[in-house]
């Protein structure tokens, strides 16, 4: 019952740490790590909703269309719940007062909503549960970029919301499903669409461990919110969600669709932090800020290798 588990989190990890390494050489980064996130990320990462949306469409909404609705909700309160508890505690005197606020927010309130509990879900969880996990990374990709940016950047005035292309693929994803077009896809595309269907949730696990080798090593500095922040962010807070999960009136529904519910709720609370905040930090923010959210990341990452499979397991445990 728990072994999935454990191979998940292992393949998961160690895709991460052969991107490190693949990537950790100057050479190597400097000429091929800007071309393989432009194909993985803007690319063959948007065409896996293209795939998975319509294969799974017509059951998740067969089993619950309103789940499609609740799930892009929960998202809309976790990120609001996020961020007000992160306001909370990096005020002047919280526990987690540091020089810079609104980076810590960034990392308390903007976690890895897609490229971790995805793969995740994937492994673990019933089909029509991935196809609501979509709609909840819908409505992040729709807060990032919008209004949560406001929040935390550091030059809020210059933002301007530009739709990414994993939210176009979603939407792209969702009118195919909806309106039945697949079959209208030429032959010869739908085999590099079933490749990226499959394949670039591992690939996006490559390039974020790509991502990780870019943080410098003179800037790898320890700090005492970053252990706080663990301990309120990435134990205490997904404990609570998990007890709330427990206690969720989900009477009626299926073993297996309740067991997908459940979990979806614990994933989301143990990820990490999204690496995205580095982005928003490069393109909004001072170079301070990018050496603090990407110390954070790194620590938070190494943390969550322990946290996240041990909150895996307690649910299934609880729910399984």
């Amino acid at each position: 019952m728990y072994q999935p588990i454990f191979t998940t989190i292992f393949r998961l990890a160690s895709l991460g740490i052969i991107g490190f390494f693949i990537f950790k050489p100057e050479k190597v980064r400097k000429y091929a790590l800007k071309p393989s996130l432009f194909l993985v990320m803007k690319v063959l990462f948007p065409l896996h909703f293209v795939w998975n949306l319509p294969k799974g469409w017509q059951r998740a909404v067969d089993e619950g269309w309103y789940w499609l609705v609740i799930f892009f909700s929960a998202c809309v309160l976790t990120l609001g719940l996020q961020v007000l508890m992160a306001r909370f505690f990096v005020r002047k005197g919280g526990l987690l007062e540091t020089e810079q606020p609104r980076s810590m927010t960034a990392l308390f309130a903007m976690h890895n909503a897609g490229f971790i509990p995805l793969p995740i879900m994937a492994a673990l969880a019933p089909t029509e549960v991935n196809i609501y996990m979509f709609m909840y990374v819908f409505a992040f990709n729709l807060i990032f970029w919008s209004i949560s940016l406001r929040l935390v950047g550091e030059n809020p005035g210059n933002f301007k919301f530009k739709i990414s292309m994993p939210l176009l693929g979603i939407l792209v994803g969702m009118l195919i499903a909806v309106f039945d077009l697949f079959h209208y896809i030429p032959d010869f595309i739908v085999p590099f669409i079933r490749f990226s269907g499959t394949y670039s949730l591992d690939l996006m696990m490559v390039l974020l461990g790509a991502v990780l080798s870019t943080i410098p090593r003179s800037d790898f500095m320890y700090r005492p919110e970053f252990g706080r922040l663990v301990a309120l962010r990435f134990i205490l807070y997904p404990l609570v969600i998990t007890g709330i999960a427990a206690v969720l009136p989900l009477g009626g529904l299926s073993t297996e669709l309740q067991w997908g519910l459940r979990l979806a709720l614990v994933v989301q609370a143990a990820v990490p932090p999204a690496t995205n905040n580095m982005l928003v930090a490069k393109l909004y923010g001072s170079t301070e800020q990018v050496h603090y959210i990407g110390t954070g990341i790194l620590i938070t990452y190494l943390m969550t290798l322990v946290t996240l499979p041990l909150f895996l397991t307690i649910a299934t445990f609880l729910f399984h």
